[in-house]
């Protein structure tokens, strides 16, 4: 199965299933992981896909900074299309 979310600018988002969210947090949100019951995390996970947001011309307002894979008990791969990169696990 495949599924897309992506974060651009200060920070819109898209989620899996298609719905526009707004960060405007400063700090480190986790965007995807496994093991979750109900949306709660509920074990150890496999995987996990963090997204790092600051402030970066002290306006408060918060942009998307990085973008970090974790991978505990899976295999992944990381590939780049353009100025996109892709994860598949």
């Amino acid at each position: 199965m495949a599924a897309t979310c992506r974060c651009i600018g200060d920070p819109h988002c898209r989620t899996f299933d298609g719905h526009h969210v707004t960060y405007q947090g400063t700090c480190l949100y986790t965007m995807v992981r496994d093991n979750c019951t109900q949306g709660y995390p509920s074990g150890k996970p496999t995987f996990e896909v963090l997204a790092d947001f600051k402030d970066l011309r002290g306006n408060g307002v918060s942009w998307t900074t990085a973008a970090m894979l974790r991978l505990y008990d899976a295999n992944g791969n990381v590939t780049r299309v353009g100025k996109v990169y892709c994860v598949s696990i």
